[in-house]
């Protein structure tokens, strides 16, 4: 979003549906429920105003009708749209030939760029994210949980065998392949499970193999186990 002027410059048009969302999510959400799919989890449902396929559609549908119009709108030869929530909620490849059907329809080349993060740091930034939005959920449920269903192998292999090799990029994400280095520094920090609380956050050495630079985060006194005596 940040660098949208920057990417018109160089030919390539991305824009915001609606200002405030980071993911442009309304795309495999509306085509979710186009396909009578719903999302999973009442509180996410609640959450995204996805509660049943006419409310999922009468919020979202609108956008992926403008995609007819996004060449007469907009002059750059190239739209661009990014959205984290793709892969995860298009979890069949039934929905994935939907969707890619539904932009190829409407744009002449369709390429896919997707980026994989290491499964430690997206676990981490996955429950940070359900800490801001209320939920308590211990970490070690949460984590045994996301591992049993995590799987990029079989991911990637869904969208390209869907779409094919030749229209999908895969790409890692990582703190070590960025230009700049990381976006934390010690010492920041980031929500914890009490109101008001912050942990801090340190870089370290992983304690278990394979040997890579980890962010840590240290939850204080409140958090620590009781010493035995």
């Amino acid at each position: 979003h940040l660098n949208a002027a920057r990417l018109a410059e160089r030919g390539v048009r991305y824009r915001r549906n609606v200002s405030h969302r980071g993911s442009q999510f309304e795309y495999p959400l509306a085509v979710m429920a186009r396909n009578g799919k719903l999302i999973n989890g009442e509180t996410e449902r609640a959450r995204y105003q996805a509660r049943t396929v006419k409310e999922a559609l009468a919020g979202n549908e609108k956008y992926l009708n403008d995609l007819s119009r996004y060449a007469d709108r907009y002059k750059e030869p190239v739209a661009m749209f990014s959205s984290e929530h793709i892969l995860p909620w298009l979890n069949s490849a039934s929905l994935v030939k939907a969707f890619d059907d539904l932009f190829c329809a409407n744009f002449d080349d369709v390429q896919y760029v997707v980026y994989f993060r290491s499964p430690d740091d997206a676990l981490l930034s996955q429950y940070s994210e359900r800490v801001k939005r209320g939920y308590s959920q211990p970490l070690e449920a949460f984590v045994r949980q996301r591992l049993n269903g995590l799987n990029i192998l079989k991911t990637a292999s869904r969208w390209a065998n869907t779409v094919g090799d030749d229209r999908m990029q895969v790409r890692l994400f990582g703190q070590d392949l960025l230009e700049n280095g990381d976006v934390i520094d010690n010492g920041h920090t980031v929500p914890g499970l009490l109101p008001g609380e912050s942990w801090t956050c340190m870089h370290a050495m992983s304690i278990v193999e394979p040997d890579r630079l980890v962010l840590e985060l240290d939850p204080g006194a409140a958090h620590a186990p009781p010493l035995e005596s």
